[in-house]
């Protein structure tokens, strides 16, 4: 299969905006490291940011060639084209594989959240 050159420019543009929020989080998590006053509040600033890793995972249509070329070609999002599709079911069925990891990126961000850290903990 042949790269589309006009979506692999799109997939680019949305890569340099990821990079630029990625970088961000690196830039806001070293802030609150810096500012902490407990160790509570250097793992609540772990937790902020392992959250904001996880928040931006390239896991939306903007970030897969399959669902920009999908829309370049037919301008609606059926995926009944879509090469993925077809060797890993519709995105959007459950049990397909990318339904499987999208629940374990959702069951990791659950586990960061009730987990890790939990309001009002102190540390000995």
């Amino acid at each position: 299969m042949e790269i589309n050159k006009k979506v692999l420019q799109e997939l680019i543009k949305e890569v340099e905006r990821r990079r630029r929020i990625e970088k961000q989080s690196y830039v806001d998590y070293k802030a609150a490291l810096k500012s902490a006053t407990s160790v509570e509040e250097l793992v609540k600033a772990k937790q902020d940011f392992m959250l904001e890793l996880i928040n931006n995972l390239p896991v939306i249509k903007e970030d897969d060639y399959f669902c920009l070329l999908d829309y370049e070609n037919a301008r609606d999002q059926t995926c009944f084209n879509c090469p993925y599709a077809k060797k890993h079911r519709n995105c959007h069925s459950a049990g397909s594989d990318y339904d499987v990891m999208y629940e374990l990126i959702s069951d990791l961000r659950h586990q960061v959240i009730h987990k890790f850290y939990k309001k009002g903990e102190k540390y000995e």
